[in-house]
């Protein structure tokens, strides 16, 4: 079933019968019956990471592939590699996306899939796969660790220590 999700500001529509990896903010569906695992980027990736400018595969239909090597990059505003979620051979890449992007914005599913591979009975997965609740968790958690409107940067505990350690190295005292 489709939930729609409220994650900064935008309304994203998530399958809840899928997996996710968070590392790489991939959805993940898994057919046991078939060996089959089509994955692709959530509609939260889009923005964490302030959209994607574009995409390139470094494999081709009917290669092998490795779980966790690149088989993929992204452009957003630096280069982000895609890695595998599981080995086999690559059945189909979503080539649309290396087109347009615009897939990705919103929604999981038929137009933002990056990759299915064909595993065999036993899928071997990339580790810390997660259900729908734990990954909807999840994005709550960080989107309250997000800088509040109207205030100034450096509000998250990591980025008041990064600019601190900046001031120290630059000789500026207080804020």
């Amino acid at each position: 079933m489709i939930r729609n999700i409220s994650f900064m500001g935008a309304n994203l529509q998530l399958e809840d019968s899928l997996f996710y990896h968070t590392s790489f903010d991939y959805w993940i569906s898994i057919n046991r019956d078939e060996g089959l695992v089509t994955f692709g980027l959530t509609p939260a990736s889009h923005i964490k990471e302030g959209g994607y400018h574009s995409f390139e595969y470094f494999t081709q239909e009917g290669e092998t592939v490795v779980q966790g090597e690149p088989f993929a990059l992204a452009i957003t505003g630096k280069l982000k590699y895609l890695d595998v979620v599981a080995s086999g051979v690559i059945i189909s890449l979503n080539r649309e996306l290396e087109q347009s992007t615009a897939p990705c914005q919103n929604a999981v599913g038929d137009s933002c899939w990056l990759a299915s591979i064909r595993t065999g009975k036993e899928v071997e997965m990339l580790p810390d796969l997660i259900e729908f609740s734990y990954y909807v968790e999840l994005l709550r958690m960080y989107e309250m660790h997000r800088t509040p409107p109207g205030t100034k940067g450096a509000v998250s505990p990591t980025c008041r220590s990064v600019y601190e350690s900046i001031r120290k190295q630059k000789g500026v005292e207080g804020g």
